[in-house]
């Protein structure tokens, strides 16, 4: 079996050995108190999901959680446990009856701490190490947490700019997103900040994003840095621009890290609303983003395309 992560190559999975480290490959991070379910279709990886252990039902939990299979086709699935001890068994039931009336198979239930695996089969009792060079490295999930950096002078909300300053700050923001470097001025974040104080600085923002696709990636990644900078309720349109950067780019994990920002500056915020649904539903972006980019730009506020 096959499975394509995020720079196109191949990863073969043979065993659960090796389904447990390509984990992190496929993902882009190395997960923590979380089940991995890899859905399979004709025999090649077709969605990585991630999911949070639940707090409350665990059959409704996992009935959400398994809809998504049918949304990717899958005709089989892996499920891999990750926490430091062995999974709440009442869990592992429930994904497992969710899958068996969607007539899914499991091809394997591994239970891992990144360090070691231990295969449901014999059950739960046999931990095997993985070879040094096989386990898992930082960073692990909280790293990406995203919040406010005490090191640094806090950003806070300030007046909106002028239309030719917005300007301004879109052509430095795409700049950024076109360089590796982290090059932020205080001046520079600033103005960044109170520009995307504002919907129609985004939306034209999300509309460059959208013709040029390739540049999501760092582009979110440099407006992750900037949020740690800003003060608590001041990111106004920033965290929402970041998490709909961070799903374009395919990566829906930092997408949801992001998002959550987002939402708790902004609880009601229509399009971080949609990115939550289409998050939690397994929309694919370049259905968003597809209908973005045959918009002109002049007719394009990109908040109410997906209810076209």
């Amino acid at each position: 079996m096959s499975a394509k992560h995020s720079r196109m190559n191949t990863i073969t999975i043979v065993g659960p050995e090796s389904a447990v480290t390509a984990v992190p490959r496929i993902l882009g991070f190395a997960p923590r108190h979380s089940v991995v379910i890899l859905w399979v279709s004709r025999g090649t990886v077709a969605l990585a999901q991630r999911a949070d252990f639940p707090t409350g039902d665990a059959d409704e939990w996992a009935h959400h959680l398994v809809a998504i299979a049918d949304r990717v086709g899958a005709d089989a699935a892996l499920d891999i446990w990750v926490d430091t001890q062995p999974p709440n068994s009442a869990f592992v039931d429930a994904v497992h009856h969710a899958c068996g009336r969607r007539g899914i198979p499991l091809m394997a239930t591994i239970a891992t701490d990144g360090q070691s695996w231990i295969d449901e089969g014999v059950p739960w009792n046999d931990r095997r190490v993985l070879p040094e060079a096989l386990r898992w490295r930082g960073p692990l999930r909280e790293d990406f947490t995203v919040s406010p950096d005490p090191g640094r002078t806090w950003i806070r909300r300030a007046r909106p700019l002028a239309p030719a300053e917005g300007a301004v700050a879109i052509a430095e923001l795409m700049e950024h997103a076109q360089s590796e470097v982290d090059r932020w001025t205080h001046a520079k974040a600033r103005r960044a900040v109170r520009a995307l104080q504002e919907v129609r600085v985004r939306d034209c923002l999300l509309w460059h994003v959208c013709a040029t696709p390739l540049v999501a990636r760092s582009l979110a990644l440099h407006l992750a840095r900037l949020l740690r900078r800003v003060a608590p309720q001041a990111t106004g349109q920033l965290a929402v621009t970041a998490a709909m950067a961070f799903w374009v780019a395919g990566d829906g994990y930092r997408a949801s890290v992001v998002l959550e920002r987002a939402l708790a500056d902004l609880p009601g915020e229509p399009l971080g609303q949609m990115l939550d649904a289409a998050l939690r539903t397994g929309l694919p972006p370049h259905t968003w983003v597809e209908v973005v980019r045959a918009t002109p730009f002049e007719d394009c506020p990109v908040g109410r395309v997906c209810a076209r």
